[in-house]
């Protein structure tokens, strides 16, 4: 047995690697695949410029004023002459149509198709506003007594009302 026991110990550190070779072996395997497909000094270098360039870009947009988004006083004025006189709605489809026909809101106001538009709108509301609404309040008709309350003869005259029956006997004295 002892015998065997010495064949077997040289085979299995022949047949196994020490842990030092092994660890060479894959550094030296995964390394040159790694530093190939990325070029982190070139990635580094773009990155760098890349914020320089938004430096400059964030304090040039600082340094420069804005005057209302670059709508003009004229321009505001012109707006509020355009549409004098209009409701929101009107408002609301002046502008639309001056967006979709690329004109200013004065000339979309003088076209002919918003003209026509704003006078069936215009009789709409107007016919909205003369037609009677529905109203939740009832008629002020007279509250009768409760069937309780009532006296014979007042019953007899409620029941004879709605048809339930032609008539009662009078009580007798």
């Amino acid at each position: 047995m002892e015998n065997q026991t010495l064949e077997e110990n040289p085979e299995e550190t022949s047949q196994e690697e020490t842990p030092e070779e092994t660890s060479e072996e894959t550094v030296e395997k995964e390394t040159p695949k790694t530093f190939e497909t990325v070029d982190y000094e070139a990635k580094f270098k773009a990155s760098q410029t890349e914020a320089l360039r938004l430096k400059t870009e964030n304090d040039r947009l600082k340094a420069k004023p804005t005057t209302n988004s670059g709508v003009g006083l004229d321009e505001i004025l012109e707006a509020q002459q355009a549409t004098k006189g209009l409701d929101s709605s009107e408002i609301a489809e002046l502008r639309l149509r001056a967006k979709a026909n690329d004109i200013s809101l004065s000339e979309a106001r003088k076209d002919s198709n918003f003209q026509l538009w704003s006078e069936a709108y215009k009789e709409k509301v107007e016919k909205d506003k003369n037609t009677l609404k529905p109203s939740s309040k009832q008629g002020t008709g007279e509250v009768e007594k409760p069937l309780k309350d009532m006296t014979l003869d007042e019953k007899n005259d409620y029941f004879a009302k709605r048809g339930f029956v032609t008539e009662f006997p009078k009580p007798r004295n």
